[in-house]
């Protein structure tokens, strides 16, 4: 394991088990993960836990951390406790268990976990009940929607356009092309968006649930192979779960999602004020860091609404291969509350990294450069280096009057 520093920035882990990332997902586990010896067994099997598990130190420290019966180690920001730890990538055993208490659905407190997060999965599973089975909103084979009586025209369409939505959400992985994940993915955003009529569904925020599905679906199945085995050996093995690991899944990924977008609500009410501010900013801070790119593009009438909206309003989930988004991720849900404003800064680090490829190009390439690079082929050492570079960058401007000095 190495570090990198870049100015005033913390240290940042890298983990070097996991170089090959040319491909869409990482084939030794997520950045963090401690060191893992696979055994080979029948195809299904593969899918389960079955590793003999060397557990490395920062494995070590995040499971004492995690296990504190007192629950005073999570840290108020992210210079202390368990936020500091997470900040930094939080290992692959842990980071189910890491998620749920950093977003407060579960309890810092190991002994009282057990019990609160049974309570809440009950809660969701009665909205379950309430708002989807009983408007009539039930998935027959999990392909056609039938039903719907009890809903209204506004809700239907809604239920409709989620329908659309989650089978081209992140179809190049195996998993979230299952009958499982697409149908839980469906009633989830469907209750969120009935209790939540500020906004209600927006199209971007299927992609918000694809982080916690993986994430919590690594509490029962081998996630590296789950993404990329045949779609009907990723059901079967899925569809082998417990109900009530299942429901869980479903629960806490609607809990988590819930805790994530109450922090972002106004990039999905009417005209979304939330991202224009985020552009705006994003603007101001390349403006004085990258003139030259700021300027280039000015030059060539490229707005930063026609490539960088995406970038706020699904958190990169588009751009970045998913077990980068999820290491990404883990900074955000160590930042707590305040995960938006280091969003920024990480988008500007993350266009400026493309600054002098860029600086060559016209119109033309650099939008569709810009609006494809989700098919560059990017590193955990180049995420870690966005990262720092935007902890850089807040500490530079952010509370200071530098960048409206020149808006």
């Amino acid at each position: 394991m190495s570090t990198i520093t870049v100015g005033v920035a913390r240290k940042l882990h890298l983990v070097d088990d996991c170089k090959d990332t040319k491909k869409r997902w990482c084939p030794k586990g997520f950045p963090g993960s401690i060191v893992e010896i696979k055994s080979s067994s029948a195809v299904g099997n593969n899918l389960k836990h079955k590793t003999t598990k060397v557990d490395s130190p920062r494995c070590v420290a995040f499971k004492e951390t995690l296990d504190d019966e007192k629950g005073t180690v999570v840290g108020d920001n992210r210079d202390s406790g368990l936020r500091a730890m997470a900040w930094n990538g939080v290992s692959a055993k842990h980071r189910p268990t890491a998620w749920k208490v950093l977003t407060g659905y579960s309890p810092a407190a190991k002994g009282r976990r057990e019990k609160e997060l049974s309570r809440k999965r009950k809660e969701y599973q009665e909205y379950v009940t309430q708002y989807y089975e009983t408007a009539g909103m039930i998935l027959e084979d999990g392909s056609h929607m039938v039903g719907g009586m009890g809903a209204t025209l506004q809700e239907l369409e809604m239920r409709k356009q989620i329908h659309i939505d989650v089978p081209r959400t992140l179809h190049e992985y195996s998993a979230f092309q299952t009958q499982f994940v697409q149908s839980r993915m469906e009633r989830l955003l469907y209750i969120w968006s009935i209790r939540h009529p500020a906004s209600g569904y927006v199209q971007g925020i299927n992609d918000l649930t694809t982080p916690f599905f993986a994430v919590f679906l690594s509490e029962h199945l081998n996630i590296d192979k789950l993404m990329t085995a045949p779609i009907h050996e990723c059901q079967e093995v899925i569809e082998a779960l417990s109900d009530e690991d299942k429901m869980g899944v479903e629960a806490d990924s609607f809990w988590c999602l819930s805790y994530l977008l109450r922090h972002v609500q106004d990039n999905y009410t009417f005209a979304q004020p939330g991202i224009q501010l985020m552009l705006n900013k994003m603007k101001a801070v390349v403006t004085k860091t990258d003139p030259a790119l700021a300027k280039h593009l000015e030059d060539q009438g490229i707005a930063f609404m026609q490539f960088a909206f995406r970038w706020m309003n699904c958190l990169l989930v588009r751009e970045l291969p998913l077990f980068l988004v999820i290491r990404l991720w883990d900074t955000y849900m160590a930042e707590g509350e305040n995960f938006p404003a280091l969003h920024v800064y990480v988008c500007s680090a993350f266009l400026m990294h493309w600054s002098p490829e860029l600086l060559k190009m016209d119109f033309a390439e650099m939008l569709m450069f810009l609006q494809s690079l989700n098919k560059r082929h990017v590193y955990l050492k180049d995420l870690e280096q966005w990262v720092s570079h935007a902890y850089v960058l807040q500490h530079m401007f952010e509370g200071s009057t530098h960048l409206e000095a020149d808006s």
